[in-house]
C-alpha cells in the first residue's frame, strides 16, 4: 500500500469531530494531538467570556464547555488504543479520571467566602493517585506509543491510503454478519 500524503491539521480535527463517536476502526496519534490543539483553544477562547459573571456561574459554563470540546476524545482515544492494537476497553479509565479532575477543580471554587476553606472534602490518596495515572496512561497512550504497522484485527493502517469502496463493503459486510463493534473486544 502507498504512503498517503500527510493530512493537514483541519482536516484531523474535522475528522476527530466527526467521529465522535465511533469507535470503531483506528486513529492516527496526529488526529487527536491536533484535535486536542484546537480543543484547547476553542477551551481557552470560551472561557474567556464567562469570566463577568460570578465564579460559581463562569466555573459550571466552563465544565460545561470543556465537556462539549472534548466528548470526542473518548472515541478518538479508543481508535487510539486500536492504532495500537489494544483493547478499546482501556478507554473505560477516561471517564472516572476527567470526574476526578472535575471534583478537584470544583474544590478551589466552591470555598465559604468568610474562611476560604473548601466546602467540599478533600480527595482520598487513591483517587488522586488514580486521575495522575490515568492522565499518564493517557498522555503515553496518545503520544509515545506508534501504531502497528499495517492492517491489524481493528482495521486498516490510517497512515496508509485505503480505497473508500473497500471500507463500505467492509462496513456491510460486517453489517450483515452481525458483526461486533471491535471496541469490545
Amino acid at each position: 500500500m502507498a504512503r498517503q500524503a500527510n493530512p493537514n491539521a483541519l482536516d484531523l480535527v474535522l475528522r476527530a469531530v466527526r467521529g465522535i463517536v465511533t469507535f470503531r476502526g483506528r486513529s492516527r496519534r496526529s488526529e487527536l494531538v491536533y484535535y486536542w490543539i484546537a480543543a484547547m483553544l476553542m477551551s481557552t477562547m470560551f472561557g474567556l467570556i464567562p469570566h463577568q459573571l460570578p465564579i460559581r456561574t463562569s466555573w459550571i459554563l466552563d465544565q460545561a464547555t470543556q465537556l462539549l470540546v472534548f466528548m470526542p476524545i473518548f472515541a478518538q482515544f479508543a481508535r487510539r488504543l486500536h492504532d495500537a492494537n489494544l483493547s478499546g476497553w482501556w478507554a473505560l479509565l477516561l471517564p472516572p479520571t476527567m470526574v476526578l479532575g472535575i471534583y478537584s477543580s470544583a474544590r478551589f471554587v466552591f470555598r465559604d467566602i468568610q474562611t476560604g476553606a473548601s466546602t467540599l472534602a478533600d480527595l482520598p490518596l487513591w483517587a488522586s493517585l488514580f486521575q495522575i495515572g490515568g492522565v499518564l496512561f493517557a498522555l503515553a497512550v496518545v503520544l509515545v506509543v506508534p501504531g502497528t504497522d499495517g492492517p491489524n484485527r481493528y482495521g486498516p493502517d490510517p497512515r496508509r491510503s485505503i480505497d473508500p469502496e473497500q471500507l463500505r463493503a467492509g462496513d456491510q459486510q460486517d453489517e450483515a454478519e452481525g458483526a461486533q463493534d471491535p471496541l469490545w473486544r
